[in-house]
């Protein structure tokens, strides 16, 4: 069981040393912090001991992650702007037509008034 086989401690850096209790109970300590394995067999206690994340694929999918979250975020933007612009168009729609609508009466006026001094003048159109 040579230390040499072992990797740095994962959470401190520090060497790791094998410990035994007895036939077929060892497991792995680190000598700079409380950091150790269950114990079991050799080499499942040192493959245990060894086995690292791959930070690499790790950083790759959490990139990929906040690349998908950033488009899903600017769709939204676009559509909610898409939305504002359609309630915009919305607005000034229903504000020319209360406008025509407030209109409408004083043309009405306007051409009655107009027809009857027509009448009265024997003017043609």
């Amino acid at each position: 069981m040579g230390d040499a086989q072992l990797k740095p401690c994962p959470f401190c850096g520090g060497p790791a040393e094998w410990k035994s209790g007895g036939p077929g109970c060892a497991w792995i300590s680190c000598k700079q912090c409380p950091a150790e394995t269950g114990d079991g067999s050799i080499q499942r206690v040192k493959d245990a001991w060894n086995r690292r994340a791959d930070i690499a694929a790790l950083q790759s999918q959490a990139r990929e992650s906040a690349l998908e979250a950033l488009s899903a975020y600017g769709q939204a933007q676009d559509a909610y702007a898409a939305q504002l612009k359609a309630e915009a168009k919305l607005r000034d729609a229903i504000v020319e037509g209360m406008r025509i609508a407030t209109l409408a009466p004083i043309e009405m006026v306007t051409e009655a008034i107009e027809d009857a001094l027509r009448k009265l003048t024997g003017a043609t159109p």
